[in-house]
Parts: C-alpha cells; sequence; structure tokens
C-alpha cells in the first residue's frame, strides 16, 4: 500500500477525484503507522518491528527524489521516531546510515533532513521515554557528534571551494574590486582575515555569481541542522575553528535565490546559536574570542562595501519585479525599514523578488541579534582581553548603528548601545577609550532626531496612535534617543553637555527671534505671524519640532545635577526666559498660514513648562527662591484664562504642584497672583469639563447639518473656502454609519487625529471640487496638494475640530469629548493639591512654620473646595438629582484622599493640621456609607478614602474611631449584600468588594491588640460570606471550576487570609515568648479557633486544584511564608489531616504539567513539606500515592517506588521528583494504547 500511495503521488494529475483519493490513502497511510509507531510499538512482535521499519526506510531511500517533501520529510519522521525507541540494541545502524547518507552526493539532500530530525526529535523531551531513555539518547547523540562536525565541515568547505570556482571564472568588475580594508579593527589578528579576501570578492559579485541551487539547498539545510545541535550540545573541541570558518563565510555570501532564509542568513542564525549559551566554559574563552573576531570582520566588510553588497541586491530585486509585470508600480520598500505590500499587486508578484527583499532585512536582523547577545551576555567575559579591541569593537557599533536608513534599525541598534552602556557606566576611567566613540553617538544620534537634519523619515512615524502606554511612534523614537543621551552623558558629561547646550541654544535663537516676524493686521488688529512662503514655514515647523525635542533632553539632564555637574546656573534661566517669552507672545492664538505651527507653539511651550518642572529641584536653594514669583507670574496665568490648550494648562499645573512640593518658597501665600489663586480655585472654569448640548445638531433626511449665520455680517467672517472642505464633507456625509461605528474604540485608540487619519484612506486628499465649505481660519494649502502627510492630518482635524457638529452624532462627540474632560478633570485635580501643598508642607529650615496661620489659610481654602459635600450632611436632600451627588461625593473624596497622601512623608504637625480641617468630613463620609451601600461608585470611593486615611493618619484618627469604622463596614457587608454588590453591572460592585478587602488587609497587618477582635468576623466574612461567591463548591480532592466574577476579589480574599496567617498567628496558636524560642514550640498542640485555621487551609487547599495559575502561585507562596514564619507544615493539624491531601494535590500538579511554569516552586514545596518526616515520606506515603494513581499495574508501580531514591537535600530531591513524575507519565501513555503489564522501563 505504502509503494501504491508514494508511486501515485509522484505521478499526480490534473483529475481532482483522482488527487482526492491519493490525498485519502496518504493521509490514512500516515495516519495509521503513526499511531501504530508512537503508541503501539512496544506490543509489536519483533518481526513485525523489523519488517516495518525495513520497509519505510527502503521507501524512503528509493523515493524521496520524487514524491512531494512534506511526504518526504513525514517519512523520514516516521523513521526516526523507530529510531527513538529502538535505537540501539534494535536499530544499531541507525546513526550510520544517516552519516553514510550525507558522504553520499545522490542522498546527501536526504541524510541532512535525517541529521535535522533525529536532532530535533531525539533530544527533545518526550513524554513517552523514560527519564533513562532521554539520558540514553542524548549520550549517544553526543558521541557521535564529532564524526558529524567533521563530516558537516568537509560539506561545507566543498560547496564554498566549488563556489568559489565559480567566481572566480568571470573576472570582477574592476581591478580593485574586493580588497580588504586594510584600516580593519582585526585586519591582522583575527583567523578569517585571509579567509574573507576571497569571501567578500565573491560576496560581491553580484547576482548570477553566487551559490548554484544544489549547493544552495545542500547549505541551507547543513545550517538549519548545525543550528538545532548548537542548542543543545555543549561548547567542546567538537566545534573545530574549521567548522566556525566556514559558517563565516557562508554568512559572507550574498543570495539572489527564490527562498524564505537565505544561505547568509541561516549562518548567522547557527553563529547566534552559539552566543546564546551564557554559561561557557573557561577552558572556551579562546574559542568565544576568535569567533568574535570573525564576526567583527564580518560586519567590517558588510560596512565596507555597502553599494556593492546591498544596494546591488535591491536593485535586482527591482528588476525581477519588472520582469514579472511591467504595468506594476513597486513603492519604496527600502525607506522605512517596512516590508510594504501595495493593495494593487498581483498576487504572482509576492513571490521571489520579495522574499530576497525579505532575507535582506533578516540577515540584517540576524546581525542585530548577534550584537546584542554579544553585548548582553559576553561582553564581561572579553573586556579585559588585551587581544579583543574593545575601542575598535565600539566605533564598529557605531558605524553599523547609523549604516541603516531605516528608523526601525536605528531602535533595535540602540537597544544595543543601552545594554552597553548600562555596562559602561559601572567602570572606572573609561571616558578616556571611548569618549570619541560616545560623543559620535551623540551627534548622530541628534541628527536622527532633529527634523532639520532628518526630516523626511521623521515625518513617517505616526504621531496620533497611542500604545499600551499611552506613548506614540514618534514619542517612543524620542524617548529611546533621550535614553541613551541620558547614559552618555554620565560617562563623558562636559563634552556632551556642551554639545547638547550648543543645538538647544541655536533652536532658541530662532525661536525668540519670532518676536521680529509677528505683525499687526491693518483690517482686523488681528497679531499674525509675517511667514508666508512655504518653505520658510516648513524650516519653522522643523525648528518648532526640534525645540521640542532638545528642550525634553535638557529637562532630563535635570537628574545629573549632582557633584561636579553643574550645568543648572546656565540651564533654568534660558528656560525662565522661554517661559516669560511663549507667555508674554502667546504664539499659540497667533494667525497662522498653516495650523501645524499652531500646534507646534503650544508643544514648545509646554515642553519648556515641563522641562522647568524637571529643574524645580536646582530652586530649593533660599538663594533662588527670588526666581519663583517671576516663574509663577507667568505659569498662573494660564490655569485662570479661559481657552488655552489643554495640553498646556496640564504642564503648567504640573509646574505649579513640582514648584510647591520640591521648592516650597516660605509663605508663598503672601504673593498676590497666589492669593488670587486661593480666590479662584473652587470656580475655575476653563479647567472644569465643559457641558456640550446638541441644540445646534439638526437631521434632514438622514443627514447631519449645522446652523447657518443668520446675519450678512456673520457670513462675511466666515474663513474662507477651501478646497479640501468640500472633499471631507461629502466623505463625512457618505460614511456617518461608519464614523459612528469608529466610536466602539477605546478610549486611547480614539481621536480627531483617528478621523483625520481614516478619512484618508478613504480617499480624501484631492483636490476639492470648489464647494464653499470653512476650514480653519488662516489654513493655507501647500504648492502640492496634501504633499505632507502631516500637513493634511493637521489640517483635517482642525477642520473637524471647528465643523464637529457637521460631521459627528451625538454618540461619537461623547467619546471624543470625554478624553478631553478626563485631561481637564486631571489639571484641576493638580492645581487643588498645588494649593493645598503650599499650607501642609513643611519648609526646610525654618523654625516657625506658622501653623495657626496655615490652620486659618488652609480651613478657608478648603471650606470652598468641599462647601457642596458639606451640605450635603449624612441624609442627602431628595431635590438633589443623583447624576450631580455621585460625581459631588467622588470628587470630594478623591481630593480628601490626595491630602492624605500629600503629608504621608510629612512629621506629624501636618498630618495633625490636615485632619484638624478634614476631621467633619472624614465622620460625615462614615455616616454617608450606610446609604451609599447599592451605589457602586460612590461606595468604592468612599471605601478608598477610608483605604488611604488608614495608611497615612492612623495616629489622628484614632483606634476607637477606626474600630467604629471597621465594624460598620462589616456590619453593612452582609452575605446578601455581598451577592448583590457581585451582581452589579460594569463591574462597580466588585471594586467596592475589592477595595473592602484592602481595608481589612491593612486592619489585619496593623501591629498590636487594637483590631484583635475583629479576626474572627473578618475570617468568617471571608469563608463565609464571600468565598463561597467566587468559587462552585467542590470536593477537596476533585478538581474545582471556578467561576469567579472577578480574579481581583479572589486574590485579596486570599491576600487578607494570608495576612490574618502571617501577623495574627496568635489568634490560633497563643505561645509565650519562652515557648516560642523552645524547640518544641514548633509542634505544639494547643490550637485556638480550630475550626478558622482549618477552613482557611482548606480554602488555600481548594485553590490548588483550580487551573488559575496566578491564583496557585499567589497560595503556594503564602503556604510557604507561613511556615517560613510559623513551622505550619509542622503543626499537628496540618501534619495529621491536611499534610497528605497537600502532596498529592501538588504531585498531581506536577503529574498532569497543569503548572509547569510553577514545577520548581512545586518541587520546593513538596520538599518542604515531606521534610517534616522524610521515613514516612518514602515509606508510607509514595506507595499510597502510587497505589490511588490510575494508569499504572502494579509491577510498574514496584518499579518507580524501587527506583525512587531517599535523597534528602533539596536539590537531589526535586531531581528525584522530578524524575519519578516523568516516568509516571510515560506509564500512563504507554498503558493507555497498549495491554496491560506490556510495559516495563
Amino acid at each position: 500500500m505504502a509503494s501504491l500511495v508514494l508511486t501515485d503521488s509522484s505521478q499526480l494529475t490534473s483529475d481532482s477525484q483522482h488527487l482526492d483519493k491519493v490525498s485519502a490513502c496518504i493521509d490514512t497511510f500516515f495516519f495509521l503507522s503513526q499511531k501504530l509507531i508512537t503508541k503501539q510499538w512496544l506490543g509489536l512482535m519483533w518481526e513485525e518491528r523489523a519488517q516495518l521499519k525495513a520497509t519505510l526506510y527502503q521507501l524512503t531511500l528509493e523515493n524521496h527524489h520524487t514524491v512531494p517533501h512534506f511526504i518526504r520529510n513525514k517519512l523520514v519522521k516516521l523513521v526516526v521516531d523507530i529510531a527513538r525507541l529502538d535505537w540501539p540494541h534494535f536499530y544499531p545502524d541507525f546513526f550510520t546510515n544517516i552519516l553514510q547518507l550525507i558522504q553520499s552526493p545522490d542522498n546527501t539532500t536526504l541524510g541532512l533532513i535525517f541529521l535535522l530530525t533525529a536532532s530535533e526529535e531525539l533530544v527533545y523531551p518526550w513524554e513517552d521515554l523514560s527519564v533513562a531513555r532521554k539520558d540514553e539518547l542524548k549520550r549517544l547523540l553526543l558521541a557521535y557528534m564529532p564524526q558529524v562536525f567533521n563530516i558537516l565541515t568537509a560539506l561545507l568547505e566543498n560547496l564554498i571551494q566549488k563556489q568559489r570556482h565559480r567566481v572566480t571564472a568571470t573576472p570582477p568588475p574592476s581591478p580593485t574590486h574586493g580588497q580588504p580594508n586594510a584600516s580593519s579593527p582585526v585586519h591582522s589578528g583575527s583567523l578569517l582575515s585571509s579567509m574573507l579576501d576571497n569571501t567578500k570578492s565573491s560576496a560581491n559579485c553580484g547576482s548570477g555569481r553566487d551559490l548554484d541551487p544544489e549547493s544552495e539547498t545542500f547549505c541551507c539545510l547543513s545550517l538549519k541542522a548545525l543550528t538545532h545541535l548548537f542548542m543543545w550540545v555543549p561548547i567542546t573541541n567538537n566545534i573545530t575553528p574549521n567548522l566556525m570558518g566556514a559558517i563565516f563565510r557562508l554568512a559572507s555570501i550574498s543570495s539572489d535565490t527564490c527562498r524564505d532564509e537565505s544561505v547568509r542568513t541561516l549562518a548567522m542564525a547557527a553563529i547566534n546559536e552559539i552566543l546564546y549559551k551564557n554559561c561557557v566554559p573557561v577552558s572556551c574563552a579562546d574559542f568565544v574570542l576568535n569567533l568574535l573576531q570573525q564576526a567583527m570582520t564580518l560586519l567590517q566588510g558588510w560596512l565596507a562595501t555597502p553599494q556593492d553588497m546591498d544596494l546591488q541586491d535591491r536593485a535586482s530585486c527591482a528588476t525581477k519585479v519588472q520582469h514579472i509585470s511591467t504595468s506594476f508600480a513597486l513603492p519604496e520598500m527600502f525607506g522605512t525599514g517596512k516590508l510594504i505590500k501595495s493593495q494593487n499587486q498581483p498576487s504572482q508578484i509576492n513571490t521571489c523578488a520579495h522574499l530576497t527583499m525579505y532575507t535582506l532585512y533578516s540577515y540584517e536582523e540576524k546581525l542585530i541579534e548577534f550584537l546584542r547577545l554579544f553585548v548582553g551576555l559576553h561582553l564581561t567575559r572579553l573586556e579585559d582581553n588585551p587581544c579583543f579591541p574593545m575601542a575598535d569593537f565600539a566605533d564598529l557599533l557605531l558605524k553599523f548603528t547609523f549604516h541603516g536608513e531605516s528608523t526601525e534599525h536605528l531602535v533595535a541598534c540602540l537597544e544595543v548601545w543601552d545594554t552597553f552602556l548600562s555596562h559602561l557606566q559601572f567602570k572606572k576611567n573609561v571616558a578616556q577609550w571611548y569618549s570619541d566613540v560616545l560623543i559620535s553617538l551623540v551627534k548622530q544620534l541628534l541628527g536622527k532626531c532633529q527634523f532639520r537634519t532628518n526630516q523626511a523619515p521623521l515625518e513617517e512615524l505616526d504621531d496620533d496612535t497611542l500604545n499600551d502606554d499611552n506613548q506614540t511612534e514618534w514619542q517612543n523614537f524620542l524617548c529611546d534617543c533621550i535614553d541613551i543621551i541620558d547614559k552618555v552623558i554620565t560617562i563623558v558629561p562636559d563634552t556632551t553637555y556642551e554639545l547638547l547646550y550648543g543645538n538647544w541654544e541655536q533652536v532658541c535663537k530662532v525661536y525668540v527671534g519670532l518676536q521680529h516676524v509677528i505683525c499687526t493686521d491693518a483690517n482686523t488688529q488681528a497679531r499674525q505671524l509675517g511667514v508666508k512662503s512655504e518653505h520658510d514655514i516648513g524650516r519653522m515647523h522643523c525648528y518648532m519640532r526640534d525645540l521640542s525635542s532638545l528642550t525634553q533632553i535638557m529637562g532630563r539632564l535635570s537628574a545629573h545635577q549632582i557633584d561636579d555637574f553643574n550645568h543648572g546656573n546656565v540651564i533654568v534661566p534660558l528656560l525662565l526666559n522661554l517661559a516669560n517669552f511663549a507667555f508674554e507672545q502667546q504664539l499659540h492664538r497667533l494667525l497662522v498660514s498653516t495650523p501645524v505651527l499652531t500646534t507646534d507653539f503650544v508643544e514648545v511651550h509646554a515642553q519648556v513648562l515641563a522641562a522647568l518642572k524637571s529643574w524645580c529641584h536646582w530652586m530649593v536653594p533660599v538663594e533662588r527662591h527670588n526666581l519663583i514669583p517671576g516663574l509663577l507670574s507667568s505659569v498662573v496665568p494660564i490655569l485662570t484664562t479661559p481657552g488655552e490648550p489643554a495640553k498646556l494648562c496640564h504642564s503648567a499645573a504640573h509646574l505649579l504642584a513640582t514648584i510647591t512640593a520640591t521648592a516650597r518658597p516660605p509663605q508663598i501665600w503672601e504673593l498676590e497672583i497666589i492669593r488670587d489663586l486661593y480666590r479662584l480655585v473652587p470656580t475655575l472654569q476653563n479647567l472644569q469639563p465643559e457641558p456640550w448640548s446638541s441644540k445646534t445638531v439638526h437631521r434632514t433626511n438622514g443627514e447631519t447639518q449645522a446652523q447657518q449665520p443668520r446675519t450678512p455680517e456673520a457670513r462675511s467672517k466666515r474663513p474662507k473656502p477651501h478646497y479640501a472642505a468640500n472633499a471631507v464633507t461629502r466623505l463625512a456625509f457618505k460614511h456617518t454609519e461608519s464614523i459612528t461605528r469608529l466610536s466602539q474604540l477605546s478610549m486611547p485608540e480614539f481621536s480627531v487625529g483617528r478621523v483625520a487619519r481614516w478619512f484618508r484612506a478613504h480617499g480624501v486628499g484631492e483636490k476639492g471640487t470648489g464647494s464653499h465649505n470653512p476650514m480653519p481660519a488662516g489654513a493655507m494649502a501647500p504648492a502640492e496638494p496634501f504633499e505632507s502627510a502631516r500637513h493634511f492630518l493637521t489640517t483635517a482635524e482642525m477642520f473637524l475640530t471647528n465643523n464637529f457638529n457637521v460631521f459627528f452624532p451625538t454618540k461619537i462627540k461623547l467619546v471624543l469629548i470625554s478624553r478631553h474632560a478626563v485631561l481637564k478633570k486631571l489639571t484641576y485635580r493638580l492645581v487643588q493639591r498645588a494649593m493645598c501643598n503650599t499650607l501642609l508642607l513643611v519648609w526646610p529650615g525654618v523654625s516657625d512654620q506658622l501653623w495657626d496661620q496655615r490652620h486659618k489659610l488652609l480651613s478657608a481654602l478648603l471650606d470652598s473646595l468641599v462647601s457642596d459635600f458639606r451640605r450635603l450632611g449624612a441624609n442627602p436632600p431628595p431635590q438633589i438629582p443623583d447624576s450631580q451627588l455621585g460625581p459631588m461625593i467622588t470628587n470630594t473624596l478623591r481630593l480628601l484622599g490626595d491630602l492624605v497622601n500629600i503629608t504621608q512623608e510629612e512629621g506629624s504637625a501636618s498630618r495633625k493640621l490636615l485632619y484638624s480641617v478634614i476631621q467633619g468630613n472624614v465622620h460625615q463620609s462614615l455616616a454617608m456609607f450606610p446609604q451609599y451601600i447599592q451605589c457602586g461608585d460612590v461606595c468604592e470611593a468612599i471605601l478608598n478614602f477610608f483605604l488611604t486615611a488608614f495608611s497615612g493618619l492612623t495616629q489622628q484618627l484614632g483606634a476607637p474611631f477606626t474600630e467604629q469604622t471597621v465594624q460598620t463596614f462589616l456590619n453593612m457587608f452582609t452575605r446578601e449584600q455581598v451577592q448583590a454588590s457581585l451582581g452589579q453591572e460594569g463591574g462597580a460592585g466588585s471594586r467596592v468588594i475589592d477595595k473592602f478587602l484592602q481595608l481589612l488587609q491593612l486592619v489585619m497587618a496593623e501591629p498590636g491588640a487594637a483590631f484583635k477582635g475583629f479576626v474572627s468576623s473578618t475570617i468568617k466574612l471571608c469563608l463565609d460570606h464571600i468565598f463561597p461567591l467566587v468559587r462552585i463548591s467542590s470536593g477537596f480532592d476533585t478538581p474545582l471550576v471556578c467561576d469567579s466574577p472577578s480574579p481581583d476579589i479572589k486574590m485579596a480574599l486570599f491576600t487578607v487570609l494570608h495576612t490574618i496567617l502571617l501577623y495574627r498567628w496568635q489568634h490560633f496558636y497563643r505561645a509565650s515568648v519562652l515557648e516560642s524560642l523552645s524547640s518544641g514550640a514548633g509542634l505544639s498542640d494547643n490550637v485556638n479557633h480550630r475550626e478558622h485555621l482549618a477552613g482557611i487551609l482548606q480554602a488555600y487547599g481548594q485553590t490548588l486544584l483550580q487551573a488559575d495559575i496566578n491564583m496557585f502561585a499567589h497560595n503556594l507562596r503564602s503556604l510557604e511564608q507561613v511556615n517560613g514564619k510559623w513551622k505550619l507544615y509542622q503543626k499537628k493539624l496540618f501534619r495529621e489531616e491536611l499534610l497528605p491531601q497537600f502532596l498529592t494535590v501538588l504531585l498531581h500538579t506536577l503529574l498532569n504539567k497543569s503548572h509547569s511554569l510553577l514545577g520548581d516552586d512545586i518541587a520546593v514545596a513538596i520538599y518542604n513539606m515531606a521534610a517534616v518526616d522524610f521515613p514516612a515520606f518514602h515509606d508510607a506515603f509514595i506507595p499510597h500515592f502510587l497505589r490511588t494513581t490510575s494508569g499504572l499495574d502494579d509491577n510498574q508501580r514496584t518499579i518507580l517506588q524501587r527506583n525512587f531514591k531517599r535523597d534528602t537535600d533539596l536539590p537531589s530531591f526535586t531531581q528525584n521528583i522530578l524524575r519519578l513524575m516523568n516516568d509516571m507519565r510515560c506509564y500512563r501513555l504507554c498503558n493507555a494504547s497498549l495491554p496491560a503489564n506490556s510495559v516495563k522501563l
């Protein structure tokens, strides 16, 4: 049957029915063979096994040239599966056959596939093999490795020699082509310096002069096999310099064939696999050094001939595409470092050319991976070796970093630099060795992250969409650059600072010089920017973007204002001047010819304020407090003036909060601008979320329209027509339903900028039809319509913002406004905290803190801030709607919680002052709790406030009030209430329970006997009320199915129980100090509240039966910590009643591999439990465990018990346990498909 199937598969016809029949036969044949070998092999007769083995091998040998590759590989896999069970006892010639096949010219491919498959299958820890068999297979393979490496070395060297002869048959394009670079850092000392001379010339000769197809196939298979062998073969003398030399020569050969993996990419993968070995013997240090020297020579060759090696390959790719389809215009694929696929691309083009392009990038990624591995794992081994030129390596890394054009390449290399610089920071006298390289790094990095020198690639970075870290692609890139510069300045501070300051000062002068190009319109008297030409606008845009970036860098330098780095004396005054200039000139309010400049001006102003925030610690000395009034005069008006951009207000609020918290100028309330702010804070309408009305929106025939101006004067003031307005309007009307669906996106992912990008994707960007639709005031089109993507996005964003009601229905408008409202709320919260900082925080170095005056001012300030809350009382009046009560209460309690957090790090005087002012609010909050127990958001806010208060005002609250508060909460949270809370929609009820459990955890961890009386009620609440609701009841020794409404609740619940066991142990065992120190204290049987302790431990045991690995890990660590502190496992209750059950559960967890990631932790826990009585564990528990485990026969149980060693040290015991589990899995797997008593180890 097998021969017939393989014959038919090699002679496939176009008949679909015949193809289906052949495919079904092939599937059946392989399914039966696979099942027979893997499931029932040990149950076959010897003659049957020998016949099947010979048949499969002969079929593979005779048909591997004709059958499809997937069939050939499957046949090889079946033969190797047989060897996995029979070699060497019943299949002695298995591996010698592989070696003979590799050395046979006609069967080399088959032999290499056999070698790769054998390495993959025989070393992998399959569950149907015992540990002894696995060790035996690995030992047998290792014995053949010297012979394998010698054969592969000879094969690769012959292929390289054959390729060299092909190359020399055609003269090079020039007499000097491929000459070695005499300036190489390893030119004279590298083992491959002479070898690579010929390699470079052969590798750079272009298409058609690389490996022939057969040789390339042999190389690819050999390298794949070597890569897998390097994963598990130790670095010994088996991996010879000749073998590594051949691999490096292949790594330098360019490939121009249609493969998804090129030879040089696979060669680099093999080299990298060696570098992944972190544990390298000292005897192999020279081997690693030689490997790295060869790699440096390879990198230098890659950098020395970029046009011959790289650009020619890319040109070859483009030529292939033209041959495939002359009508298809391929976009630039190498400018951004991404493989771009056009929507109009025919399917047949996605073949050879694209694969060749892909291999170029894959090879470059492998080079970066090599550098990352070397710097991260092996740099410390060679840095002190005189034979390895570290300075030259740094120079080579610098050249490679800026060799590529894409930002992806640069970011990947910056990761390597980050590791390298982190290593250099801890070394002494490194500046003299690396200063030139590091300064050059900063110079080129500044060029890469500035728009004046690198605008095109930077404009391609997305600056709209936020990622999980709440940053855009551009912000991530800039932060990566700043991180590297920040580390360089710790090594070479002065020179780096001069370089940074010079660039920053240059763009600052341009910014300040804008005051000379501001003019006033003669008709409207409006201030406008006098720059009109597109070229000047583009340059100004670049300068403003660079000023924003460089200001961020200067703000980052504040962390280095220590010791000899005192450049803050220059940086801070210039920042103050910029802040004053930005406030006085109000550049973001100018009429500009393109809206992008307005965005740039806002960004610059915000970054200046953010940099000043970073430098606030420089203003701490008293002699510098004279700068603060001037700074406040340019910051506070931003917060009090209506219409200021939200981003600018947020930066100003952060700066104000940092000034009051860090600099802490004494009696700052004497400044008139601060006194005014005290008065204005409660009514800062510009920082409050603005209510909106839908009255301006009307719907007519399903379309959304805006009210038009009613007077001729209003119509005359409308902005002039813009050619893009009609296109945007038509798209908005046409895709209203699609836009509505966008509102379902999550908040961080959706913005007006995203809508603008969506418009562009749907066709916006053509010239308009002349319709007179409004665009932003002063908007000017570039010379070429939408030549810049950023210009279009900004224009569309401004247009959509100004014409919001035209496009968006109510639902989507709410989504977009929400983000703006959240930012305003955060800003207002910061302003409130800043004002309270001035009254709560202690002035450093001042004896008289004026506490009486502080109390008076703070009382007046809080009276105005929480007056609405105080008027509510314990029972809010019914005339106030719930929609207003909820936000009013939650905002007030959030403010009070912020004030408690402010004073946590202060002295008792500050906390006493705060409590004296908010004491009435605290009592009012407690009185309101019963009224709002059903309101999730308010209840959560109250609990969150008391959680903060218990942490920061413990002494001020006093034990009686704290006990009253806890008792009130305990009384309210009955089982019915807990069940009702967990059933609330939106998760508010779950958050309430979570907060309540966090509060109980804090109370239970409080030292002393103050809350001793709450331990029993807390345990009862947890075990009787909450725990039954977050799981489905089940027996202790059966799997438990968990259906918790919120995983956080279950985690918080067991955190409370863990806190009780750890800090309230006296509730169960009341031993005196002398008894605790005695040797027999750990075995004390005088347990109190036995039902409580047993219930807690039973709950722990049930969670160990669940599939939730996080809960399992948490409770396992909890048990280990309690045992480490209180000897839990030695207690009679645990030892006699629970220990066998816990051991059984943990061993079954290892046996079933349900929590493999925690295997080591589980084994350690088993050891600690078994250590209570090792003889009983070996003599009683292990036999009982084997008898009660299904899937084993008596003979196998006897063998397993006999093979289980009685070691009592932790490493040996752990190894024995894991070995026992592996052998049990092997027996059970084999027994599942074989007759009883037919499987023996």
